[in-house]
């Protein structure tokens, strides 16, 4: 087992998942970490993740990149 494997396995058990990450940029919300879009309008989009689920409403909401378990989302964001 790696070094970076056993942290992991330190923080978040046997099964060796890393949580969602979220980082807010100056004209969008990026998300790492994202299994699969589970429903989506321009006023909520719904995303699971690897453990779970977030909900982000807001106004305007448009999804510009998903690719490879990551997803940029903008537009007027109320809530996360």
């Amino acid at each position: 087992m790696s070094f970076f494997d056993e942290i992991k396995k330190f923080f978040y058990g046997n099964e060796l998942v890393m949580p969602f990450r979220a980082t807010l940029l100056s004209n969008a919300l990026y998300f790492e970490g994202v299994k699969a879009v589970k429903s989506f309008s321009k006023e909520r989009i719904e995303l699971l993740l690897k453990k779970g689920e977030i909900i982000i409403e807001g106004e305007e909401l448009c999804i510009k990149k998903y690719f490879a378990f990551d997803l940029a989302i903008t537009g007027k964001i109320k809530s996360v």
